[in-house]
């Protein structure tokens, strides 16, 4: 049996100035080519957790980390992010906070010059992970031109020019609407079915219940529990409390007459319209459209 890639033991993380552990007793393991989703509350620190994986936490972002990290045989904490840089690649979940060239193929590039590749090496590996997440021909286009979905499937391609063995993904469809989110699940399988190791942030959960391994659910108090399915998750937890994380269960485990408008809140299944208006009127200089 082969050892698994990704290694988590007791991780306990803090932040400075505090004594709360955002991550408290967090164990898991995760072997090649598996995908394993991650959910639970806003503030949980799902989010804490991949960045610990990567090496951010604490190489640049200052926190303390307590327990076993081993990604690929080497500690993150250690190497920190460029140290990882062709092991573990991290995507956010804002594309507009991740793009730093102006044109989509620069951008793509930028990983591997960052390494000092060489040139040719650099141009192969970019043109490659463009066509593989759909965006060849899109080499001249300034990246400010792209729509949110295509921003996004672009950070994923800037990070698969460095093939690294495990991808990170923190909610990549946070920012997008259902149909780009479908097409980034879509090359996420993909990705998986080629062994890419995954590790996947997400509140949309039926898009990645089918390719989801284990599922990593972290509570409000850092702490956390695996499980083997989303069923296996929804009737251990249950339907409302997972609800009022603002976790998006599909209809069949979360039916509209089981939760009350307050459970409801962050879930497609609400009743309660996101935007209404009455009797609008707009007046553009003397003239007034009703």
């Amino acid at each position: 049996m082969n050892s698994p890639v990704v290694r988590v033991r007791k991780l306990r993380v803090s932040y400075p100035l505090t004594t709360r552990y955002t991550l408290n007793g967090v164990s898991f393991e995760v072997n090649k080519g598996e995908l394993v989703l991650v959910v639970g509350p806003t503030g949980s620190g799902k989010t804490t957790l991949l960045l610990t994986l990567a090496g951010v936490i604490p190489s640049l972002i200052p926190a303390r980390v307590e327990g076993l990290v081993e990604v690929a045989g080497r500690s993150p904490a250690e190497e920190g992010l460029a140290g990882l840089a062709g092991t573990v690649g991290i995507v956010f979940q804002d594309p507009e906070s991740q793009y730093i060239m102006p044109t989509v193929l620069e951008e793509a590039c930028f990983p591997g010059e960052n390494l000092a590749l060489p040139p040719d090496e650099v141009t192969r590996r970019a043109l490659s992970a463009l066509k593989l997440l759909g965006l060849d021909g899109y080499g001249g286009h300034r990246v400010e031109s792209l729509s949110t979905g295509l921003k996004q499937r672009l950070a994923i391609a800037s990070v698969l020019t460095l093939d690294p063995e495990v991808l990170l993904l923190d909610e990549p469809t946070a920012h997008i609407d259902m149909r780009s989110a479908r097409e980034i699940y879509r090359l996420i399988g993909e990705l998986k079915r080629s062994g890419k190791t995954i590790i996947v942030v997400e509140h949309r959960v039926e898009l990645a219940e089918d390719l989801a391994d284990k599922i990593l659910h972290i509570s409000s108090d850092g702490s956390c529990e695996v499980y083997p399915s989303l069923r296996d998750l929804v009737e251990k937890v249950g339907v409302k409390s997972l609800a009022a994380e603002g976790i998006w269960l599909p209809p069949e485990y979360a039916p509209a007459s089981q939760l009350n408008k307050a459970e409801t809140a962050n879930s497609p299944a609400a009743a309660t319209p996101v935007v209404e208006t009455r009797e609008l009127s707009v007046s553009f200089w003397r003239r007034t459209m009703s």
